[in-house]
């Protein structure tokens, strides 16, 4: 009796575990370093991709000529692949004048409908959108030069 209980009880265990694994998209992904120098200036480019986001990235010049900004960063998009609702956390890992700055504290978090694109635009200051790159007034002596997407969980 007590071994058909074992059994019984390893089996429900085993399809509770597949079930949460095929019924989950989470997964934990870490996109490749980015060298700020080799991107082109408004030249799209894959951060991530698999079968249920895309990531990608633009350096675009940013001005602001009522806060008096003018500066260069990288400004994201996130495309959800699938039919479902979907939301894509993750950290950042910036490396400006070859200091790193992580920031796993800092959760970055982008809900998307069935099919959406979300970009960033003039007017979203949210920074999941994106990444001061360099200040061409040069009142910023500080420039980008690589950055990662890590630890990104889709769900």
């Amino acid at each position: 009796m007590k071994r058909n209980f074992t059994m019984l009880y390893s089996f429900l265990l085993g399809i509770l575990f597949l079930a949460a694994n095929t019924t989950s998209q989470a997964q934990d992904l870490t996109a490749p370093y980015f060298e700020i120098n080799s991107l082109r200036l408004d030249e799209n480019f894959i951060v991530f991709e698999n079968d249920f986001i895309k990531i990608s990235a633009q350096k675009k010049d940013y001005r602001n000529d009522a806060d008096g900004i003018w500066h260069e960063r990288i400004e994201f998009s996130y495309e959800n692949k699938t039919t479902n609702a979907l939301q894509i956390e993750f950290s950042r890992e910036l490396v400006y004048n070859n200091k790193t700055y992580a920031s796993d504290a800092n959760r970055f978090k982008i809900s998307l409908s069935s099919k959406e694109i979300k970009t960033a635009n003039q007017t979203i200051r949210d920074k999941a959108f994106y990444i001061f790159s360099k200040d061409h007034k040069q009142t910023i002596k500080t420039q980008l030069t690589h950055f990662q997407i890590k630890n990104t969980i889709v769900l």
